[in-house]
């Protein structure tokens, strides 16, 4: 995913790993930190074979959620949201499936274009339409 350099997201460098949601009530929130590296992972491991040497004996409680039968998820399929495109269609193909858009100088033989507020269905259904389709990838907006 493209993410704009005004969206703290973008400054998680090297080991860092960060993750971002919205909720309802909260608004956004970040979790950040390491997990990831050579130090990070083999300081995870030694940890979970310590924990397993002291409590060899020891049985471990199920720890599962509870499966609840309430479809509490959206399907991220159908979430419109932005996409950058990269294909090699002409611009008027590219215009006839796509009404608001926004063109990208690549410099290239190819058509590289954002198009905001789609469904990823929605998007590869119009993209099917299209000859030359390279790639596309979600792009995080503020």
């Amino acid at each position: 995913m493209l993410v704009s350099d005004d969206i703290i997201l973008s400054g998680v460098n090297d080991v860092f790993n960060a993750v971002m949601i919205k909720g309802d009530s909260l608004g956004d929130a970040m979790f950040y930190g390491r997990g990831a590296g050579k130090l990070p992972t083999a300081s995870a491991v030694v940890a979970d074979v310590i924990d397993c040497v002291r409590h060899f004996n020891t049985k471990k409680h199920n720890m599962l959620w509870d499966i609840d039968n309430e479809d509490i998820m959206s399907d991220p399929d159908e979430k419109k949201m932005s996409f950058f495109v990269r294909c090699q269609d002409t611009k008027d193909n590219i215009e006839k499936q796509f009404e608001e858009l926004k063109y990208i100088d690549l410099k290239d033989e190819e058509n590289a274009f954002l198009v905001k507020s789609i469904s990823q269905n929605e998007l590869e259904q119009k993209l099917s339409r299209l000859s030359g389709v390279i790639s596309f990838m979600r792009v995080m907006e503020a």
